[in-house]
């Protein structure tokens, strides 16, 4: 489970001693590491780009390092990666991939991506509508929340529960 004392912006990586943020790194040692093959490196690139924390922002490079390190399974980058698709922020809007990245996040327990696979779900948005699967992964918003995680959608995510 992440931390809820960090932006979501801010948190990099989290590991059983560390939570890295590119603020306390190097950037040149990142980028060298990221180059490197680092998965954590490139997911905080990727991260760092996309919200333009310690770099200019540019979502070439962001969908570049976000894709990498995606593409090794790294929850973040797949949250991070499905925003890009979905906002169109890496040419196009593309709801399947951006409901197939934060689903995969989802399914790593990447507590930020519970929401958007809930919404995707209810309008089937990028999958096929599936009111039952949106109300389980809308039930783990309410968990999270319950347990002190802030979601911009958390009124949205009761509602729909106690609906049903």
């Amino acid at each position: 489970m992440l931390p809820t004392t960090l932006e979501s912006n801010q948190l990099l990586e989290v590991g059983p001693d560390k939570v890295r943020c590119l603020e306390s790194m190097n950037l040149q040692e990142t980028i060298a590491e990221a180059r490197a093959g680092s998965t954590v490196s490139q997911a905080i690139l990727g991260i760092s780009y996309f919200h333009g924390n310690q770099v200019g922002q540019d979502y070439a490079q962001a969908f570049r390092w976000l894709t990498l390190a995606a593409g090794k399974g790294a929850s973040r980058a797949l949250y991070h990666l499905g925003l890009m698709y979905e906002q169109g922020l890496c040419g196009t809007i593309d709801l399947e991939k951006a409901f197939d990245c934060f689903h995969r996040a989802a399914k790593r327990e990447e507590v930020s991506a519970y929401i958007h696979v809930a919404r995707m779900l209810r309008h089937g948005l990028g999958t096929a509508a599936d009111q039952t699967a949106a109300r389980q992964w809308y039930e783990r918003v309410v968990d999270e929340v319950e347990r002190g995680w802030t979601f911009d959608y958390a009124e949205e995510a009761r509602a729909f529960v106690e609906a049903r």
